[in-house]
Order: C-alpha cells, then sequence, then structure tokens
C-alpha cells in the first residue's frame, strides 16, 4: 500500500495512537490531518488542503472520521503567542466555551439547523471530490450527530426542513456506528485511561481504537495488527497526558502533517510536511 491520509479531530489525532496510526503503520507514507476539538468544516478545509498541495491520485487511501455537527472552527491567532493557528474548541456548548459562544452569538450566527447543513455540504463536496480522484476512501463517525447530553441542548426546530438533510448525512457515511459511541457501549468505564493529573479521559484506549479498526477497517490491518495494539496499549503512561505526547515510540507512528496543521500547538510529530500548494 502506498499512501494514506487521515482526517479527523481528537479521535484521529491524540496523545497516544488511534485508529488511524494503527493503519498508518501499514503504509508507505502515512499524513495524518487531525487536530483536537475541530469540526467539520475544519476536515472539509484540510482534505481540499491535502489534495492541493499531494494531489490525490488513484493509488491514495483516504480516511475521514467526521466528527459531531455542532462545533464552530476558526483559523486565527492564539492568544497565547499569538500564532494563526486553528482553535481547537470542540462544542458549541462547552462550558469552556460560554465567553466565547454567548446566547447574543448563539441567536445572530448559529442554528442546530445550519450544522446540519454545514456537515452536509462538508461530507458531500468531500465525496465529489474523492470520487472525482478516483480514490479510495472511506466515511466514518467519530462522535454521534443527534442531539446528545454530551453535545448540548439543542432543538431542531424545523424537522420536516433538516430531515432530507440528516438522512443523506447518514447514508454517506460507510460505517453506522460511531467510534465514540462505539467503545462507550463495548467496555465499562473503568476501561477507559485515569491519568494522575486529568483524571479519567473519556477518549477511546489505544485498544479500542484497535478493535475497532480490526472491524470496520479490516481491510487495512494484518496479521500482526492485534498483537501491535496490545504492544502499544500497554505503553501508555498513566502519570501524565503530557508523559505520552513525548512517548517515542507514539511520535515515531504518527502521521505526518502539512499546510495548516503544522503549527497547532507543540503537539505535533517531528514529521512535518513542508510542501506548497501545487499549480
Amino acid at each position: 500500500m502506498k499512501r494514506l491520509f487521515a482526517f479527523g479531530c481528537s479521535l484521529t489525532y491524540y496523545s497516544w495512537p488511534t485508529w488511524a496510526d494503527l493503519i498508518g503503520a501499514n503504509f508507505d507514507d502515512y499524513y495524518n490531518f487531525g487536530v483536537m476539538g475541530m469540526g467539520n468544516q475544519f476536515i472539509q478545509h484540510t482534505i481540499y488542503e491535502a489534495n492541493s498541495i499531494f494531489d490525490f491520485t488513484e493509488d491514495d487511501t483516504v480516511l475521514v472520521m467526521f466528527t459531531n455537527p455542532f462545533r464552530n472552527d476558526s483559523f486565527i491567532a492564539d492568544t497565547q503567542d499569538n500564532q494563526l493557528r486553528w482553535q481547537s474548541r470542540g462544542f458549541i456548548y462547552q462550558p469552556s466555551n460560554e465567553g466565547i459562544y454567548t446566547e447574543q452569538w448563539q441567536q445572530q450566527f448559529w442554528s442546530p439547523e445550519q450544522s446540519y447543513m454545514n456537515m452536509w455540504l462538508a461530507m458531500k463536496s468531500v465525496k465529489q471530490l474523492l470520487d472525482a480522484k478516483k480514490v479510495a476512501y472511506k466515511f466514518l463517525p467519530g462522535i454521534s450527530f443527534q442531539n446528545t447530553e454530551e453535545t448540548g441542548p439543542l432543538d431542531v426546530t424545523n424537522h420536516s426542513f433538516i430531515t432530507p438533510y440528516f438522512e443523506q448525512i447518514k447514508a454517506m457515511f460507510n460505517v453506522d456506528i460511531p467510534l465514540l459511541e462505539w467503545s462507550r457501549k463495548n467496555f465499562n468505564d473503568n476501561d477507559f485511561y485515569t491519568f494522575n493529573d486529568v483524571g479519567t479521559d473519556q477518549h477511546p484506549t489505544i485498544k479500542m481504537h484497535g478493535l475497532y479498526a480490526l472491524k470496520y477497517l479490516h481491510e487495512f490491518c494484518n496479521e500482526n495488527t492485534l498483537k501491535y495494539i496490545d504492544l502499544l496499549h500497554n505503553s501508555i503512561d498513566l502519570s501524565s497526558q503530557e508523559a505520552n505526547w513525548q512517548n517515542d515510540e507514539f511520535s515515531r507512528i504518527r502521521g505526518k502533517k502539512a499546510g495548516s496543521v503544522c503549527n497547532w500547538q507543540y503537539m505535533v510529530t517531528n514529521k512535518v510536511g513542508s510542501e506548497s500548494f501545487k499549480t
């Protein structure tokens, strides 16, 4: 297998290896454009960006783990160092976002219906691009794209209007169950990693990522994948999240980054691409 390009949020690129990293080890070249806390417009942008940089071909594989629609993506100067980068904010309704996505902002600039429309546009446009390039690809759900307690107290008031968008979103996925839902359904709370500095992390563990990949992306795995999953899972450092960002084995298999995701904070693999847009 040749080049693999993976796209998504923290379920695709995190402090420990994800489904994409486990699969990427089986490719000659592997790029991971995932950034924590980002939404589907970001994913759409980075897929088009990657195509402009690398010019997808029929020999490439593109795997996209779309996220929940209730996120707002911004590429602006960071308040800490004034460097332009994608802002990892997560769900609009997160308590940490109360000062950003105020009630006034929501009244003037946001609606659940528009969030579904944005997700539909992101998926549909990416699908058309990849079909035109004759790329091998799969669309995976990372987090439920329906209203849940985790994403916020949403109220889609115009169901008749949004239903066609919603149904097309569902139809474009190659897998029915989101990774996060699958992990919580098949594992207990105490199966998730608990770190000394932050407590329990609700992101799927390496083993959960690996077993999900073996079940739904088996064509990209091999006879050694399960052993590799166990080896990495047993290498997790529960003293802190930071320790796992610094784990050499984890860093070694993280995909290369290019374009607008290169300067995403300090948590970027040392294998950074520097390619420019093709003419």
